[in-house]
């Protein structure tokens, strides 16, 4: 099982911030050009328990389907999807949202499993690792860009 989380504190209140998160269709603004992301899941789109969206992401310049279900939804805290269907043979990402000093808290601890065993293994360490550092240096600057700067409190990558 692999592990990455990152932490960032967003100059808003919690519940602007929860907000900005809480709305699926921001996910297209969230993701680097790369993984060519599209939301599939038609209007409307509502985040609650037990939601499920599909989307497409590219991997290695291939279209992927990937489908999360909601399973915890507990806004303005916290949410967190598990991959039902998509490139990962195990995937479950928590978003956390804490009131801090200075603004919002927000934690993103990801948990997941690459497919192919020990080829897995090795392919997380040259290929995964560096997607997933890009897919959150992309989004620290999205988050930015809405909110104003943003302080990086802990990163993995």
């Amino acid at each position: 099982m692999h592990e990455f989380r990152t932490e960032l504190v967003v100059p808003k209140p919690i519940e602007e911030v929860f907000e900005y998160f809480n709305q699926p269709a921001n996910l297209v603004k969230l993701m680097p050009s790369f993984m060519a992301f599209k939301l599939l899941t038609p209007e409307p789109l509502i985040m609650k328990d037990g939601a499920v969206f599909d989307y497409q992401v590219k991997v290695f310049g291939i279209p992927n389907r990937w489908t999360t279900y909601i399973s915890d939804y507990q806004p303005p805290h916290r949410f967190a999807d598990i991959q039902l269907k998509g490139p990962n043979s195990y995937w479950h990402h928590v978003h956390q949202f804490e009131s801090v000093d200075g603004g919002t808290k927000v934690t993103d601890h990801i948990h997941y499993l690459l497919p192919l065993g020990i080829l897995g293994v090795i392919a997380n360490y040259l290929v995964m690792t560096p997607i997933i550092k890009a897919l959150f240096a992309h989004r620290l600057k999205v988050v930015a860009a809405e909110f104003g700067e943003v302080t990086t409190v802990s990163n993995d990558g």
